[in-house]
């Protein structure tokens, strides 16, 4: 039997770059000055009015320097998706029998277990070098990680903390899209190679989600993360998802009448330009995006840890 995704409701769909156009929220793309920072220019984040965006360079530089160690860690345990022995015997003892939600939800514990101990280690390496270097001797990162050091957005809150908290939304945002494809339609068999072909294409969802304004995914992720769920699952409501049919395979995308819903959910007016996340402009070893290549990981995950046991977590979804 073939899958049949539907459209249903709404036919037209909601895009937060549109969205924040309608509502005249400005997007500044920093590609450009995070091209000058790369080639030595670190003084022109100083430089900067926007604290925003001086913040999401030095964010985007640190991420950068994370995902160089993560890079090496991938080509260590490439058989493993960079995963320790441990984590590894973890998710093959506890996915097969786990509850659909629960299987998301342990990917994602595990995958931010490894990144935070990739942005640990290039922070630490970092602090060393500093440490290591008199000032006069600095390389132009030397500075730029100096400046990422001395961010406070509170007394106990630094720069490191909210890259932290990031990586933990890009997760767990991507994880949540992976889920939520097999409750979109009615068929148990849902081939694993249909499954990861369609999540592939997740990436155009995630990337636009990544486009939003701070304030504006923060009132979004609540209404999308499914109330109530157990803490040990992760999932999207998908009462505001479809699958847009295309020519090849479809893709996700939310509700045309989701604006509506977030639109009466939005307390006050949000202020100021959006520049997106900082991944959007930080550049892996391999020259992509790195919101691209977290969702190349995430699909390598997926394809090793969760697909081989579809039919059986099918079975458990809600």
């Amino acid at each position: 039997m073939s899958i049949v995704f539907e459209a249903k409701g709404d036919p037209s769909h909601f895009t937060f770059r549109d969205f924040q156009s309608s509502l005249g929220i400005p997007f500044r793309n920093i590609d450009s000055e995070m091209t000058r920072v790369r080639n030595g220019e670190w003084s022109l984040i100083q430089e900067e009015d926007d604290s925003k965006v001086r913040q999401n360079i030095i964010a985007a530089h640190a991420t950068e320097q994370m995902w160089r160690v993560l890079h090496n860690k991938l080509q260590e345990r490439s058989s493993s998706c960079g995963f320790e022995s441990a984590q590894v015997k973890t998710l093959d003892s506890e996915i097969p029998s786990a509850h659909f939600d629960h299987a998301i939800a342990l990917l994602h514990k595990e995958a931010l277990i490894l990144l935070k101990e990739c942005l640990r280690k290039s922070l630490d390496d970092a602090q060393e070098r500093l440490m290591q270097r008199a000032e006069d001797d600095w390389s132009p990162s030397d500075h730029i990680n100096r400046m990422l050091f001395a961010y406070r957005f509170s007394e106990h809150t630094t720069l490191s903390d909210i890259i932290e908290w990031a990586l933990d939304n890009a997760l767990s945002m991507d994880f949540a899209s992976v889920g939520v494809i097999p409750k979109l339609n009615n068929d148990d068999n849902l081939s694993s190679q249909k499954y990861e072909a369609i999540s592939k294409r997740n990436i155009r969802f995630i990337h636009d989600l990544a486009r939003s304004h701070l304030q504006l995914f923060g009132y979004a992720k609540r209404l999308l993360l499914k109330k109530g769920v157990a803490e040990k699952s992760l999932a999207f409501d998908p009462q505001y998802f479809q699958m847009v049919p295309t020519k090849n395979e479809p893709f996700l995308a939310l509700k045309g009448a989701f604006r509506n819903v977030l639109n009466d959910v939005m307390k006050e007016k949000i202020e100021g330009v959006a520049t997106g996340c900082a991944a959007l402009y930080a550049r892996s070893p391999k020259g992509k995006d790195t919101i691209t290549d977290l969702h190349i990981l995430i699909m390598n995950i997926c394809r090793k840890f969760l697909f081989p046991h579809l039919k059986s977590l099918l079975s458990s979804r809600t």
